[in-house]
Order: structure tokens, then C-alpha cells, then sequence
């Protein structure tokens, strides 16, 4: 067991002037040591770039290696794609611009995975933050589990992906994030978890930022992007379950984010297998009444 292999941090930065420091500082905060910090700032029309060079000698004096690159706007599954490329680490992990690491955050998932080798990635729990770091609340679920998760991962997806410790090897085979989706995250946990063991870490990790331009908080975009994701995955024997999940799901969720055009198209393929469930009652009278 090695508790000093190099581990590669990735921020893609973008329009996050006013949180870039806390984040940053957060790595150089770590209590592991052999860290090297990539920062591609995508483009950012705000002083994203200039917060970056504020601590960009800091940076230097702190990593084994330190990369940054401020260039067009390319957006972010390609900005992640490109810094995989440039990853030396045997461990990699990302981290958002605008959330931040608890300190032992690396340490932790490098003495987990070294104890678990058998184990392809790591992750864990998540403390919910406002725009002023005041605490919102923990985020953990009851579906939470090690070992060969692939049909759990299927059915729904409980990673909470700022958390996610990954070996670099095991990115490098699956080939990295996947491009011909607009979600980062999920597909690549599919992927993983076809062939590896996940380790469920119950700790404290990371600090994610709770705001209105959360990517997963735009429901028409991820109902969308999760039924392209799922119907790949039609020859698997819990994908109906799964697809009818996730009709029933969207349908309430897109209900509730009064997206009554959408909804439609989600409570008539949703109709079929969950007339008789409770929530799409309750969301086809919302439907219909509001």
C-alpha cells in the first residue's frame, strides 16, 4: 500500500470570479501532499482569469506540478477531455470552480482505495452550500453501496459526482468522459461499473455549491439527456425498470418546473407502467388543475 501516489486535481473554470479562490485554496488546503492541479479556464468573460493569477505563484510552489491554460470558450465536456489528456496522476478527481474540498478530502479516498485495490473508484458524501459557504445541509442517500453496482447505477443514480476518486488507468480504458452526451458524470459511472467495483466512502468530502445555474437543476435538459443515456442500455434486464423510472420521474419533476409542453410528452410514455403510482396521480391532477 503507497500513500503517496501522485493524484491529479482538474478544475474547469468558468464564469466563477467570485469563488475560484475558495476552490483553489481548498487544494492547496490539502493535508496529501504529491497533488499536481490542472485549471483550464474555458473561456470566462468575467475576472475568472485574473482571480487565477492571484494565486498562480502559490500554485506553483505548492503542487508537484502545476498547469494552467486560459483560452476560448470550448465548453465543458471538452474542457474535461482535454485535461484528462493531460493527467499524470495515478489518481484523478475533479472539482468544480465554484465548490471546494473539505481538507482530508484526497487523503481519505487515496488510504481507501489503497486499502481497497480491488475498488476503481471512489465516492462519498457532500455538505450543501450557499453562495456565501453558509451551510444548507448534508447531502447522503439511503442507496448509497460498494461492490458491483452497474443495475443499482442503472435504476438511479446516487454517485454524488463532485465526490468521485477515480484510478487513472481505469479512465484511460473506458476512455475517459463520454462525448455524445451533454451529462458528464452518470454515463461514465455506467461505464465503470460495468466492469469494476465502486467503493461507497461515508465521509464528509466535498462542498458543492447550491445556486440557481446548477447545471442538474435544468430539468428539460437532464430528462432529455438521461433517456438518450438509458436507451443505450436497452439490452440490459433491468433497463425496463429502469426506462419507466425514469418516465415517471421526469414527469413529476417537469410538473413541478411548470414545463407543461415537455410534461405532456413525459405523462403520456409514462402512462403505460405507472397510471396506478401515487406520484402520477398526484402529477397528472397537478397537470391538469394548475
Amino acid at each position: 500500500m503507497s500513500l503517496d501516489k501522485l493524484v491529479t486535481v482538474w478544475i474547469p473554470a468558468y464564469n466563477h470570479e467570485q469563488y475560484i479562490h475558495e476552490a483553489i485554496n481548498s487544494v492547496i488546503n490539502q493535508t496529501y501532499k504529491n497533488i499536481e492541479l490542472i485549471i483550464i479556464n474555458d473561456g470566462s468573460p468575467d475576472k475568472t482569469h485574473e482571480k487565477i493569477m492571484e494565486l498562480y505563484d502559490e500554485c506553483k510552489n505548492r503542487f508537484k506540478r502545476f498547469e494552467y491554460i486560459s483560452r476560448e470558450n470550448r465548453g465543458l465536456i471538452t474542457t474535461i477531455k482535454e485535461i484528462e489528456q493531460l493527467a499524470k496522476g495515478y489518481y484523478i478527481t475533479g472539482l468544480a470552480s465554484d465548490d471546494f474540498y473539505a481538507p482530508t478530502k484526497i487523503e481519505k479516498q487515496v488510504e481507501a482505495l489503497e486499502k481497497n485495490y480491488e475498488h476503481a473508484m471512489c465516492y462519498g458524501n457532500m455538505i450543501r452550500v450557499d453562495n456565501k459557504s453558509n451551510i444548507l445541509g448534508r447531502v447522503t442517500t439511503k442507496y448509497n453501496k460498494s461492490g458491483y453496482i452497474f443495475n443499482d447505477l442503472l435504476f438511479r443514480n446516487f454517485i454524488t459526482g463532485p465526490t468521485v476518486f477515480i484510478k487513472k488507468s481505469v479512465l484511460n480504458e473506458i476512455g475517459g468522459h463520454e462525448t455524445k452526451y451533454k451529462i458528464e458524470d452518470h454515463p461514465m459511472w455506467l461505464k465503470i461499473s460495468k466492469k469494476y467495483k465502486i467503493l461507497y466512502l461515508n465521509e464528509d468530502l466535498v462542498y458543492y455549491r447550491d445556486h440557481d445555474s446548477n447545471m442538474s437543476k435544468n430539468s428539460e435538459f437532464m430528462v432529455e439527456e438521461m433517456e438518450k443515456m438509458l436507451n443505450d442500455y436497452s439490452d440490459e434486464p433491468m433497463y425496463k425498470k429502469a426506462i419507466n423510472r425514469h418516465y415517471l420521474y421526469s414527469f413529476v419533476q417537469l410538473v413541478k418546473a411548470n414545463k407543461k409542453e415537455l410534461a405532456k410528452k413525459y405523462m403520456t410514455k409514462a402512462l403505460p407502467s405507472s397510471w396506478y403510482h401515487p406520484k402520477f396521480i398526484k402529477g397528472a391532477l397537478r397537470y391538469l388543475f394548475k
